[in-house]
């Protein structure tokens, strides 16, 4: 590379640290912070001076997981490592999530569907935000397809939709809602700003809710309301007995 190109993109550098999207994400880095610490993953795509990795640290509010440059050639497995281990983690790519791996010179741009449904799930308790703009502006049906992408895997989240896209992921749903809420709680944000997709239908959620939140809570009173009826009595028993094992 000459030392005119270095100079452009040092340039272009410094012209976009700090932009729009840099203050979202660190609000939303910041309003989730009581589920516990978070790292950031910058996957840098060009060489940056030690100054600059400091000040981007400060600006998102938390340690790198590595100052490393991600390049066509990188051994992706060995360069994302840490995110198997890694608790809360910010992923900031490029450009954003490609549901299908590639191996173009492009490639370096994205963070693949697999690898975050494989860290997910190795990391049950924590949560994963990353930075996607591979949309048309404005366009949730790309954002839902993907959402429910992830869902079918059991990797569960919304995404923060405006002129900057965010994807929020973890296999825990009760995980996935209490930051949902805690969102909306401190920003003060419309909850139409937030984009989710139903949880795929089971057993649990999707074919009977309603009689599962009941038989959750008021097992008992159930019983005595349906004392008069035998066949009714004895199904839902069943239902409860079933509910109950499925929970153990």
């Amino acid at each position: 590379m000459s030392e005119g190109s270095r100079e452009q993109q040092e340039l272009m550098r410094q012209q976009f640290f700090g932009d729009s999207y840099d203050i979202v994400k660190k609000s939303l880095i910041a309003w989730l912070s009581d589920f516990g610490q978070w790292v950031t993953h910058p996957m840098f795509t060009e060489a940056v001076k030690p100054g600059e990795a400091a000040a981007f640290l400060r600006l998102v509010g938390t340690p790198l997981l590595t100052e490393l440059v991600l390049t066509p050639q990188t051994n992706r497995r060995e360069y994302f490592s840490l995110c198997r281990t890694a608790g809360n983690l910010f992923l900031d790519p490029d450009t954003g999530v490609c549901l299908e791996p590639r191996r173009d010179k492009k490639s370096i741009n994205y963070v693949f569907g697999p690898k975050l449904v494989d860290w997910c799930g190795l990391r049950p308790r924590a949560l994963t935000l990353i930075f996607d703009q591979s949309y048309s502006r404005g366009s949730k049906d790309g954002i839902r397809e993907k959402l429910a992408y992830f869902a079918d895997k059991k990797v569960y989240g919304f995404a923060y939709n405006s002129h900057a896209t965010f994807l929020l992921l973890a296999t825990d749903s009760e995980l996935v809602e209490q930051a949902r809420e805690r969102l909306l709680e401190l920003s003060g944000l419309p909850a139409s700003r937030l984009v989710s997709v139903a949880k795929p239908k089971s057993w649990k959620t999707g074919v009977r809710p309603a009689i599962f939140a009941i038989l959750n809570r008021r097992c008992d009173a159930v019983r005595l309301k349906v004392q008069e009826n035998v066949g009714t009595r004895d199904l839902a028993a069943g239902i409860i007995k079933q509910y109950r094992s499925g929970n153990d």
